[in-house]
C-alpha cells in the first residue's frame, strides 16, 4: 500500500497558488494548508507535483491541465504520458490565445508492471530519504545552478517543442524509505541538510508540516508544494 502525504501553499509573496498535485483518484489545483494523507494500492499509478508557469491564468491552467491529463491516461508509459501532456498544452494554447506561453515543470514517481520510475521535467525534484541519508534522484533543467530559468518544461514555448524527460528506474519496485516530491518553492529556501533532518521525523504529517514551516520562515517567495510518498505493509 502506498501512502502519500500532501501539502500545497501559495507562500508569502505570490497572490495565487499555481501548483497542482496528483495522486490516484485525486487532483488538486488549490491550497492544502494542513497535511492530507492518501492511500492507494492501485497500479499503474502516478504521483506528481506540477509547478505552473506563464502568468496568472496560464500557470494555474497549465498545472491543472497536466494533472488531469495524467490522471485520465495513467495506464500509459510515463514517457508517453509526458509527451502527450506536452502536446495537449500546445493544443490548448493554439485554441486559446489567452493562454499563450503557459507551461509547467513536473516531478514524480510512476508505478507500473513491477517497476518504479522517478521522472522530472524542469526544476521540480524527487529525493529519497532512507536510513538517515538523503539523495536527489532527479536532474534540474536549468541553464546554471544559480539560474531560475528552466531549459525544459511542458509547454512554455511559442510553438510545439519536444520534451526529453529525465527517467530513473529504481533498483527495487518497492520504495525504500521515503520519497519527497516537491516544487522549487521548497528547495529554493530550505537547505539540503535541513530537508534531510526534517525527513527523519517518523510521522509524515509532522515532517510535511515542518518542511512547510521552514519554507515560510525562509520567506517563501514562490508557491510551496510537497508530497511524501512511502510504502507500508
Amino acid at each position: 500500500m502506498i501512502f502519500a502525504t500532501v501539502l500545497t501553499h501559495p507562500g508569502r509573496v505570490r497572490p495565487e497558488n499555481q501548483d497542482s498535485v496528483l495522486v490516484p483518484g485525486f487532483c488538486s489545483a488549490g491550497n492544502i494548508a494542513a497535511p492530507v494523507t492518501f492511500r492507494s494500492g492501485v497500479t499503474p499509478a502516478v504521483y506528481a507535483v506540477i509547478d505552473g508557469m506563464g502568468g496568472h491564468t496560464g500557470g494555474r491552467e497549465a498545472s491543472r491541465s497536466v494533472a488531469h491529463y495524467l490522471a485520465e491516461h495513467s495506464g500509459a508509459d510515463i514517457g508517453e504520458l509526458l509527451d502527450g501532456a506536452n502536446r495537449m498544452l500546445y493544443q490548448r494554447m493554439e485554441c486559446e490565445p489567452d493562454l499563450s506561453g503557459m507551461g509547467a515543470t513536473i516531478a514524480g514517481v510512476a508505478f507500473a508492471a513491477g517497476t518504479t520510475t522517478i521522472f522530472n521535467i524542469g526544476d521540480a525534484r524527487v529525493y529519497q530519504h532512507d536510513a538517515g541519508y538523503l539523495v536527489l534522484l532527479t536532474t534540474d533543467d536549468r541553464s546554471s545552478p544559480a539560474s531560475h530559468a528552466v531549459t525544459q518544461s511542458l509547454g512554455g514555448a511559442a510553438r510545439l517543442t519536444a520534451v526529453a524527460p529525465h527517467l530513473v528506474k529504481l533498483d527495487s519496485p518497492a520504495i525504500q524509505g521515503r520519497l519527497l516530491i516537491c516544487s522549487d518553492g521548497l528547495t529554493e529556501v530550505v537547505e539540503f541538510d535541513e530537508i534531510a533532518d526534517t525527513l527523519s521525523e517518523p510521522d509524515p504529517s509532522q515532517a510535511a508540516s515542518l518542511l512547510l514551516h521552514k519554507a515560510l520562515q525562509g520567506g517563501a517567495p514562490d508557491n510551496v508544494t510537497l508530497m511524501l510518498v512511502e510504502e507500508w505493509g
